[in-house]
């Protein structure tokens, strides 16, 4: 089953800033890091990202991703991530 990540959907520019910042200050370390090529679909995209990292609860997971963004006028408005709590 796939879900929204916990720190929810968020839209604009500051929300989006924020919601980084919050990942980020879970973290202690980050392993590896893994991108696909963008699927595009105006105004969306969307890839896949893999990670391998430490977080400060959970210890070391190896994670993956479906991302979802939304574009207006050059720039992204909105992010989505799937991903499985399994």
């Amino acid at each position: 089953m796939s879900w929204t990540g916990p720190l929810g959907s968020v839209e604009g520019l500051e929300a989006i800033k924020e919601k980084g910042r919050q990942f980020n200050a879970s973290l202690t370390e980050v392993h590896a890091i893994e991108v696909s090529e963008p699927l595009i679909a105006e105004p969306f995209f969307s890839l896949v990202m893999g990670f391998d990292a430490t977080f400060k609860e959970g210890g070391r997971r190896a994670l993956r991703e479906i991302c979802v963004y939304e574009v207006a006028n050059d720039k992204i408005v909105r992010e989505q991530f799937f991903y499985s709590m399994g």
